[in-house]
């Protein structure tokens, strides 16, 4: 199927007069494996070479590199995916119908709330009253949602958009990702400036009164 979706697309590129570059998403783990469905014609085509700066038809020499700037892409976008997630359960009205549920977004981060929230709020008013909520979006997650996160100065920063009562600080330790044992000073640092009360609130008072 994937050759053949290369090979159709090169061949429709060829008969348009404006000569276009044909795209096709290409597999995040050995580059050979693009070659088997077909990218091989694409990365030859000589305009396709002057069209990027990056030598993508010397990737099949680089297999290591190619995995490694695929798992930077999983990594560096993973938490801001969880929209998606918060989304469905909003917009099914799951909130709406189970007033007493919380739910805590684990390992989520919080610096690309503000604007998912500021977005359904809109999508919701705009187009999708019709979905049998009765208060905005943001105000579904400010009343039942939390967000854990390790270093976010974005989402420290952020915080009143949030919810100070919506964010829990965690070390995530003992998994590697963790900040022990700097800890500490990841915290002084991030909460600089952040008043005393509220920096106990997102370190620990949030996590005491929703697990108890």
């Amino acid at each position: 199927i994937g050759r053949g979706l290369g090979d159709g697309q090169q061949d429709l590129v060829h008969l348009l007069p404006f000569r276009p570059v044909g795209g096709q998403p290409a597999p995040s783990g050995a580059p050979e494996a693009g070659q088997r469905i077909g990218l091989r014609r694409q990365v030859e085509d000589e305009r396709f070479r002057r069209s990027f700066n990056l030598p993508v038809w010397q990737l099949e020499k680089q297999t290591g590199l190619t995995r490694r700037a695929a798992f930077f892409t999983i990594v560096s976008g993973f938490q801001m995916s969880l929209v998606n997630i918060l989304a469905a359960i909003v917009g099914a009205a799951v909130l709406e119908r189970y007033p007493n549920v919380r739910i805590a977004f684990g390992e989520s981060g919080c610096g690309w709330i503000p604007y998912a929230l500021d977005r359904m709020d809109f999508e919701w008013e705009d187009r999708f009253t019709d979905l049998g909520l009765k208060m905005k979006p943001s105000e579904y997650f400010h009343r039942q949602c939390y967000a854990t996160f390790i270093d976010d100065p974005v989402g420290v920063a952020t915080r009143q958009f949030i919810g100070v009562d919506n964010i829990m600080w965690s070390t995530d330790s003992p998994h590697h990702g963790c900040d022990w044992p700097d800890s500490r000073r990841t915290v002084t640092k991030m909460f600089e400036g952040v008043p005393a009360a509220e920096r106990r609130q997102i370190t620990y008072g949030n996590a005491a009164k929703l697990y108890g």
